[in-house]
Parts: structure tokens; sequence; C-alpha cells
């Protein structure tokens, strides 16, 4: 539901020039896939770094 929805905003307000990423962890890749997104590696690779207190 939540992905209908986040969809259903970007077909309405993101330009046509819109590039959209999302972060794919574990089996989430297989739900962005029902939605059309398609996997970027090698030409982009995610990256984060944690700061520790």
């Amino acid at each position: 539901m939540i992905m209908r929805e986040i969809m259903r905003y970007l077909q309405a307000e993101a330009p046509a020039s819109a590039y959209v990423s999302l972060i794919a962890d574990g089996k989430a890749q297989d739900l962005y896939a029902q939605f059309g997104f398609q996997l970027t590696a090698p030409r982009s690779v995610g990256m984060a770094i944690k700061i520790q207190p």
C-alpha cells in the first residue's frame, strides 16, 4: 500500500526527468521490482556510514 502511494505521488509530482533510487535491503528488491524499479549495479552503488558516539 505504501509503495502504491509513493508511485502515485511520483507519477503526479515528479518531472519527467526525475531519477528516483531506493535502498533495497534483502527482499525489498523484489517488492520494488513489482513497481518497475531495476537494479542499478554496477552503474551506481549505494553507500552508508554509521557514526558511533
